[in-house]
């Protein structure tokens, strides 16, 4: 079972009876990421960071995290020295969802759209899931043109 960025996962019972207890994967972009506790500048001592660890170790490991950054350079949070905190330590628990992969649906759905720069977090999550899964069920996924009737 794969969520975005932080959709509800609570234990509550109209969001049970839809769509289940279980999260595997959370799916989010590398800014929704840096929003999480264990986000290297939050989670590590200082000079590195503004948390209270000295390593990564000890961050949670559930669910695992497929983080997305449309664009990995020199700049931002997905410039390679924050790249490297994130996912190059043995207690990782997230994954870099491969640009290209991000790069080929793009282009597969979306060539002929009008000022579409990236994929939305749903679309990133619908790839993933294509390349994980044998079938892929979608569940609350719409542009929210019907309001609460969806």
């Amino acid at each position: 079972t794969a969520r975005l960025r932080t959709a509800p996962h609570r234990h509550e019972p109209t969001w049970i009876a839809d769509l289940g207890e279980r999260t595997t994967w959370r799916v989010l972009t590398m800014e929704g990421y840096g929003y999480l506790t264990h986000y290297p500048r939050l989670w590590l001592q200082p000079p590195r960071g503004h948390g209270e660890h000295a390593n990564m170790s000890g961050i949670p490991q559930e669910p695992l995290l497929a983080v997305s950054c449309h664009q990995p350079g020199t700049q931002g949070r997905c410039r390679a020295e924050r790249l490297e905190q994130v996912f190059a330590h043995p207690e990782s628990a997230s994954y870099l969802i491969n640009p290209l992969l991000l790069g080929q649906t793009a282009r597969r759905f979306f060539s002929g759209v009008r000022n579409q720069k990236t994929l939305s977090t749903g679309m990133t999550a619908i790839a993933f899931a294509q390349q994980m899964c044998g079938q892929v069920h979608i569940y609350g996924f719409g542009n929210g043109s019907c309001g609460g009737q969806c």
